[in-house]
């Protein structure tokens, strides 16, 4: 137990401590937020649309390949 003569240090550095975390916590959260991405725009990923074949090497896998088909469709 702390001497009396103590005590309301010990309190007001508790109220000191809480106070400053429950200030920080909204700024931290702000700054760690990521503004929302663009909106895509007609057009953005034409160079996409096609047939493709591609290969790769992975360490886990070994060599791989595969194929990719991208169309337009009607409703955009």
């Amino acid at each position: 137990m702390r001497p009396a003569h103590l005590r309301p240090l010990a309190a007001l550095c508790g109220a000191i401590l809480t106070a400053d975390t429950a200030l920080a916590q909204p700024r931290l959260a702000q700054a760690t937020r990521s503004p929302p991405p663009p909106a895509a725009r007609p057009g953005d990923f034409d160079y996409l649309l096609g047939d493709w074949r591609f290969t790769g090497v992975s360490k886990r896998w070994g060599r791989l390949r595969g194929a990719w088909s991208a169309v337009r469709l009607a409703t955009g």
